[in-house]
């Protein structure tokens, strides 16, 4: 598997899997998306960028829920779909 996917099928996986919470995915995920140097595979780019979409409005707190606003099983059905794919992308 690519090192870049990997990284990226590896960390997914913990979340979907709910062993770290929505607000420990969402630091590590945007801290490994902007720590990125090198050009990504056009597809793997598609999919970890529209995640990073996501996982940037996601706001754990319903209090603080603005409209614009992404909860938890929005964030997690994000995850499972770019996981799914990334893991499609390993296999092609």
């Amino acid at each position: 598997m690519n090192k870049k996917i990997e990284k990226y099928v590896s960390l997914l996986s913990c979340f979907t899997s709910c062993e770290i919470s929505g607000e420990e995915f969402q630091r590590k995920y945007l801290s490994l998306f902007a720590s990125e140097t090198e050009p990504m595979p056009p597809q793997v780019f598609e999919l970890t960028n529209e995640l990073f979409y996501v996982v940037e409005c996601y706001v754990a707190d319903p209090r603080d829920f603005d409209q614009n606003d992404v909860n938890y099983q929005t964030l997690m059905d994000a995850a499972h779909r770019c996981l799914s794919k990334l893991k499609l992308l390993t296999v092609a």
